[in-house]
């Protein structure tokens, strides 16, 4: 209940997984307090297992990481802000350290001379390099003399950006920083669109003085079939250099052959004194090639005399983007049939619309056999009631579900597992009504299967408290728990006993400590502090301490304690200090107006440039707000602007502000919403741009009066809206005659709603003075259309205006070739960037042209950053040789697939699956590529497992244990390998085995089988102590290492991992000397490792053990004095020792072949029969009896025979073991006894009756 409500249900989600899978848990989520606080932990959650590894509970601890949070949440706030900034203003903050000539660019800096921040920022050298040629001593030259003389300074100058773009910048700067690190600080601002306004003015005014000369729009005059005149534009699409070259030409000759007919029926048209509507029509140039041209032709008199007036509008635009669509199609096409994984559409009627090559490839159904076909689902899911079961899931999930897995049936019979994934909801394709991808996950499962099968007997390891727990008493530690070891870098035995001022850097800080601690636990009964402790290594870490007593009346008692590490908490704490600092220099060097504002609209914070754009003093400026400094000329809507920022957050617009002197400024603003409830504007003066502006509009003005008769829509209106003429290409929009229009009111000819806002534009166009432009859907009698439409005062030579002019030009086609592209390229994009496998286009030099994000996840690399790159830029450097050949014939062939190595952007290798297709489009290859590295890492565990158990088959342990060093070695990429038995008494060692190159190539030491105490060993121990595994990456800095013996290896580095049985340690597996640093990967590769042999090893003791035991038997059996058999329930011998056949005469095979019983005397038989009729039947486990045999020779052999019943582990009998023990002897001596007897007895009585007579 305590669970803040947005996280109930993930923490619900990921406590039952954790539940289902046996395993830990750890994640991040919120409680909320009834008075609605918020705080932020960090839970972890271990299971506990009894003694049958059965799950009894959980051992959990929450961290409480608000401070964390909020500090890490204030820093991305700031970092934001401030990017933001930089982004709304497009002004970059860059910083030069001059003694180290090294520099700090923000990311906008980055931006404005493309560079990627990736690379980090250039050298002063380089920086220099990017000025442009004419204006780098200026430039040079000014910088020197600022930091000569530490003066600021302010100036424009040109840069050329690594593609060759020339752009103009804008940057202030200052020296600031001690006298012995001088550093420049400063702000840069890309002003190249005001530059570029400017040009335009100039171009401007050089088209006006060359009117016609200089029209973009073909326009010629043609007489009896040949051009009298035409403008340079008309001279360049006919092919010639100049007007002069064209003029006497025939017009018939400047036409494509297959456009004749056309231009002869126009002709005869137009000599009715019809126009001719606009047609495509090719022109023929003089080199052979061919123009399309939009075309239009009108009666008109020229110079007094009848003449046809061509007008050519040049379509080449719209027909690139129409083969732009195609070319996009196609593009789509062939992405989406070469992608590796199966993508296919349905209809609303749930048949399938769409079948790429690789579902082809996985079914073996070629697509003609599903598309449309109403029975491809039951051919696919033949199982009635399991395709029934699919649909309804299908339904249920909707167009949105990730990693479903359904088993379809192949046209060959074989069934295969398909994980599908319908994301249609979130990125609907038109025309599709739901798509979906699938992966082949058949491998995969079969493979995942085998290894739950396999970790499912794994032993469960308990594991220690996540958080530092200890226990003191006069500041002497008397516990610490494993975290608390591994926080200190000290072993349990190294800390208990010793004061606790060992973990302080000096004799104040511990006590401080003690005094602050001590108190607040005197008062509140605990006490919490910060403090920095050192840890063995020399590493000075920063924690927090809490503290509470056992019994607050007696802290002799004990006080328990738990330490935090918080260095990364005061880490982002620090970055949030150097993130203010910066945001403050920004403010006040940014050349922009800056204005903070609160939610009432007053000023809380302006900087200097605010100061200097509004006249006012920042004193002012803060008793100042908002419509204060709006001039009064300034339109009625501006204030409205504010509330639209407090609606949306955000909002651009030009404000006109009046300063002191009452003059008004033009700025163009661009004002955030912060976090704190402020308001942040940045204010461009962009007065001088208006000015620009405004005679560049003039210019235009006065420009697109070529136009009236340029094939263009032209209308005269009076200031009220009433209609004063129309030319003919306008009143063949309207569908009507001139008398039907002139004089006519525009509400009277169009909509109401139409009509009312072409009038609010024309009243507009006269009350500024000034142009407007407009793209308009208008419905006309022929159809809606889009019209580009311009409006322009008409002046008389008083300036006095006399109405205003609208023309328009048809852009319908180009709209929709725009539309239809874009469209195209959506599905394209859409397919590319949510694709599930990484998708690569390259050129044919390897060179990368495109990536999707998936791509940039797998590589660690941005999109920008990988299309720097090429496929052997990713390539591993040991298989590059190897990767040409392959490129090679890959690019022969037209497609591979396969598995290939990739080297991420950390420096990390991932294992790849990847299928390739060339030339998808001329120049470009496509590859797909999957992340298997978890999966080949687990085929390799389970290969492993599958090597190590058949060699246990055939080799002793001692090889088997050194087999499995092999093969951690060989995984880890280590070249040191041991293996330590430990004693049951926990404190004795057993060097078993090192691995075979640790013993041919790196140690010729003493030791293998020999015991020595744990206390004596050197520090791979630690794991034992520990009781985890534990990573020494720098082996020569660590304090308690104890050396190495004579001819031992060399140790760099090393990774030890305890094998844990009953909770005990019973071995330690080692390895070493890898090239890299070891890390979380190793620890896993080599736990699981050593756990799935574990079991291996105790079944090949077990079976040695065994041996030994069999062979012990074998020994006891065959030279015993005693005759002994095995003999089988119903009474043949099994087996007998050469005893047994010396006793009974018969040789081994002859006794194999006889019963028991034929070989007993007749008169024991019954007898005999009896008692082992009765210890069958569970009378008696086992009897002795002496009975007589027949000898082979045909004497009788007396024998005392004990007999055993011997049981399998399901306590049945399985056989019974014989003894005998040959007492013939023994019953001849006492028959001869007896006779002796009854002979003195028999005598007697014979004297009694002699003497009796």
């Amino acid at each position: 209940q305590g669970l803040h409500p947005d996280d109930r249900e993930e923490v619900a989600t990921a406590w039952y997984q954790m539940v289902q899978s046996h395993g830990r848990w750890g994640m991040e989520y919120r409680f909320q307090t009834p008075d609605g606080k918020t705080t932020w932990v960090y839970g972890l959650a271990t299971p506990l297992h009894n003694g049958s590894g059965e799950t009894t509970g959980y051992i959990g601890v929450n961290l409480d990481i608000t401070a964390r949070k909020q500090a890490s949440e204030a820093l991305r706030q700031s970092e934001a802000r401030l990017k933001r900034a930089e982004s709304v203003a497009h002004l970059g903050y860059y910083e030069i350290d001059v003694v180290a000539g090294t520099a700090t660019w923000s990311d906008e800096t980055f931006r404005i001379f493309a560079l990627s921040p990736a690379n980090g920022p250039p050298t002063i050298e380089t920086y220099i390099d990017l000025i442009h040629p004419e204006d780098r001593r200026p430039v040079y030259d000014l910088f020197g003399a600022c930091i000569e003389s530490g003066d600021s300074f302010d100036l424009v100058y040109r840069i050329v950006r690594p593609n060759g773009e020339m752009r103009y910048v804008y940057s202030i700067g200052e020296m600031g920083g001690p006298a012995d690190q001088p550093r420049m600080f400063g702000t840069i601002q890309d002003i190249t669109p005001q530059k570029q306004a400017e040009e335009a003015l100039r171009e401007s005014e050089e088209r006006y003085r060359a009117l016609v000369e200089t029209s973009p729009t073909a326009i010629s005059v043609m007489r009896h079939g040949r051009y009298i005149f035409t403008n340079p534009a008309g001279a360049r699409m006919l092919g010639y250099a100049s007007p002069e070259e064209v003029a006497g030409q025939t017009v018939r000759d400047s036409i494509a052959p297959a456009y004749h007919d056309i231009v002869t029926a126009r002709t005869f048209r137009l000599a009715t004194g019809q126009p001719n509507p606009p047609v495509e029509i090719g022109l023929l140039r003089p080199d052979g090639s061919i123009v399309m041209i939009e075309s239009t032709s009108v009666p008109i008199i020229y110079q007094g005399d009848p003449a046809i007036l061509l007008i050519g509008q040049d379509i080449t635009a719209r027909k690139e983007a129409e083969a732009a669509l195609r070319a996009g199609e196609a593009r789509q096409r062939q992405v989406v049939e070469h992608m590796p994984v199966m993508l296919n559409a349905f209809d609303a009627d749930e048949n399938i619309i769409f079948w790429n090559r690789e579902c082809e490839r996985v079914t073996g159904y070629k697509a003609e056999e599903v598309l449309g076909h109403p029975l491809a689902l039951e051919q696919l899911y033949p199982d009635e009631q399991y395709r029934e079961q699919m649909l309804a899931r299908a339904a249920e999930l909707g167009l949105n579900f990730r990693d479903q897995e359904y088993t379809l049936t192949c046209k060959n019979g074989i069934q295969k597992t398909i994980s599908w994934s319908n994301i249609s909801g979130r990125v609907p394709i038109p025309g599709w009504h739901s798509w979906a991808v699938g992966v082949d996950v058949t491998a995969r499962t079969l493979v995942q299967e085998t290894l739950e099968n396999s970790e499912a007997r794994l032993r469960s390891i308990f594991r220690a408290a996540p958080i530092g727990i200890g226990l003191v008493s006069d500041r002497v530690i008397l516990q610490a728990n494993d975290c608390l070891c591994a926080m200190t870098n000290y072993s349990r035995d190294e800390l208990i006993g010793q004061n606790a001022r060992m973990l302080y850097l000096s004799d104040e800080d511990y006590e401080y400590v003690g005094r602050e601690k001590y108190a607040q636990i005197q008062e509140h009964n605990t006490g919490t502090v910060e403090t920095r402790w050192q840890r063995k290594d020399g590493e000075i870490i920063e924690v927090l301490l809490s503290s509470t007593p056992l019994d607050p009346d007696n802290l002799l008692a004990g006080v328990t304690f738990t330490a935090l590490d918080i260095t990364e908490r005061k880490k982002v704490e620090q970055a949030l200090q150097a993130s203010e600092a910066r945001y403050k220099a920004y403010i006040e060097n940014a050349p922009d107006g800056i204005f903070v504002t609160d939610t009432s609209g007053r000023y809380v914070d302006v900087n200097p440039a605010a100061c200097h754009m509004t006249g006012y003093s920042r004193e002012e400026l803060l008793h100042m707000s908002i419509p204060e400094l709006v001039s009064p000329e300034a339109p009625p809507e501006t204030l409205a602007i504010f509330d639209e920022l407090e609606a949306t957050g955000h909002v651009q617009a030009e404000v006109l502000l009046r300063k002191p002197d009452g003059t008004d400024r033009h700025t163009s603003l661009a004002a955030v919403a912060l976090s704190d409830e402020r308001y942040m504007a940045f204010c461009k003066d962009v007065t001088a741009l208006k000015q620009t502006e405004s005679k560049l509009h003039e210019s235009e003005k006065r420009y697109r009066l070529l136009y009236q008769f340029a094939g263009i829509g032209v209308g005269y209106y009076t200031v009220d809206g009433t209609v004063i003429a129309f030319n003919e290409i306008a009143l063949q929009h309207l569908a009507k005659d001139e008398a039907a229009v002139v004089g006519k009111h525009i509400l009277e000819l169009f909509p109401e709603e139409q009509a009312t806002l072409y009038l609010t534009r024309i009243r507009s166009c006269v009350e500024h003075d000034h142009s407007l432009e407009f793209e308009d859907e208008v419905d006309l009698p022929s159809g809606t259309k889009w019209f580009l439409s311009v409006y322009s005062c008409v002046k008389d030579a008083g300036d006095q205006v006399l109405g205003v002019q609208i023309m328009s030009v048809d852009i319908t086609a180009l709209k929709q070739a725009e539309e239809s592209l874009r469209r195209s390229e959506a599905r394209y994009r859409s397919l590319f960037d949510n694709a599930l496998e990484a998708i690569l286009l390259t050129d044919d030099a390897g060179h990368y042209v495109d990536a999707n994000p998936a791509a940039c996840d797998l590589l660690g690399y941005t999109r920008d950053e990988i299309l720097a790159l090429s496929v052997w830029d990713i390539t591993p450097p040991h298989n590059r040789e190897q990767g040409q050949q392959a490129w090679d014939a890959y690019i022969a062939a037209g497609k591979m697939a396969g598995e290939y190595a990739v080297t991420c952007k950390d420096g990390t290798t991932r294992q790849t699956e990847f299928r390739a297709a060339a030339s998808v489009l001329p120049g470009l290859h496509l590859s797909a590529l999957r992340d298997i590295t978890e999966r080949k890492r687990s085929e390799n565990l389970l290969q492993a497992r599958v090597r190590l158990s058949e060699f246990a088959l055939t080799h002793s342990l001692q090889e088997l244990i050194r087999r499995l060093l092999d093969e951690a070695e060989q995984l880890t990429g280590s070249a040191i390998g041991f293996f330590h038995l430990v004693e049951p008494d926990q404190k004795t060692l057993q060097l078993q085995v090192w691995s075979t190159n640790t013993l041919e190539n790196m140690c010729s030491a003493e030791g293998e089988g020999l015991h020595y105490p744990i206390d004596e060993a050197g520090v791979w121990v630690d794991c034992i102590h520990q009781r985890r595994p534990v990573i020494h990456n720098n082996y020569a800095t660590l304090p308690h290492r104890k050396g190495m013996p004579d001819g031992h290896a060399p140790v760099v580095r090393e990774l030890t991992v305890p094998v844990l049985q009953d909770d005990l340690i019973v071995a330690v597996l080692g390895v070493g000397n890898k090239p890299g640093l070891y890390d979380a990967a190793d620890v896993n590769i080599v736990s699981q490792l050593t756990n799935i042999a574990w079991d291996v090893i105790l079944r090949k003791r077990a079976e040695e053990a065994l041996r030994e035991s069999q062979e012990r038997f074998r020994l006891s059996f065959e030279y015993s004095q005693l005759g002994m058999a095995l003999v089988s329930l119903d009474g043949q011998f099994i087996d007998v020792n050469q005893r047994a056949c010396d006793i009974l005469g018969y040789t081994r095979e002859e006794l194999l072949a006889t019963e028991f019983l034929s070989i007993t005397h007749p008169g024991d038989r019954a007898r005999s029969q009896a008692h082992y009729g009765r210890m069958l039947a569970g009378e008696y486990e086992g009897y002795t009896i002496e009975k007589r045999y027949l000898h082979r020779d045909g004497h009788v052999v007396w024998a005392t025979l004990s007999i055993a019943l011997i049981r399998e582990t399901s306590s049945e009998p399985a056989y019974a073991t014989a003894q005998l023990a040959d007492i013939t002897e023994r019953q001849r001596a006492e028959a001869a006894e007896r006779e002796q007897r009854a002979f003195a007895t028999a005598l007697a009585e014979t004297a009694e009756i002699i003497n009796s007579t």
